[in-house]
């Protein structure tokens, strides 16, 4: 129950993509693989990212658990694995493809 508290605390004051790094006991193993991958060069599902096919509806940014503001990440090429929790919400709502995953090295 402390963990909620205190999860729900942070969330309130400093913003939920915050408090996902600090207080989620799994974002340290998540981060950490996201980079044995690109040191190592060892595939692993990636976010992609297309500005092209953006049309700014913002579905994305709707669905983020973290409340990001991934229409804006999307359209700077800005987009950074280790900032989001990777539950590709922001990729199955997006209707255009400007959002995907794939295998990627």
């Amino acid at each position: 129950y402390l963990l909620f508290a205190v999860s729900g605390i942070l969330s309130l004051t400093i913003g939920k993509s915050t408090t996902q790094h600090y207080i989620c006991p799994f974002s340290p193993w998540t981060n950490t693989g996201i980079n044995i991958s690109l040191v190592f060069r060892i595939p692993s599902l990636t976010i992609m990212t297309d500005k092209e096919k953006c049309v700014q509806c913002k579905q994305c940014n709707r669905n983020c658990p973290l409340n990001e503001n991934v229409c804006e990440k999307v359209n700077t090429n800005h987009f950074d694995q280790r900032q989001c929790i990777n539950c590709f919400e922001c990729v199955a709502t997006c209707i255009t493809g400007a959002i995907s995953k794939k295998w990627k090295m």
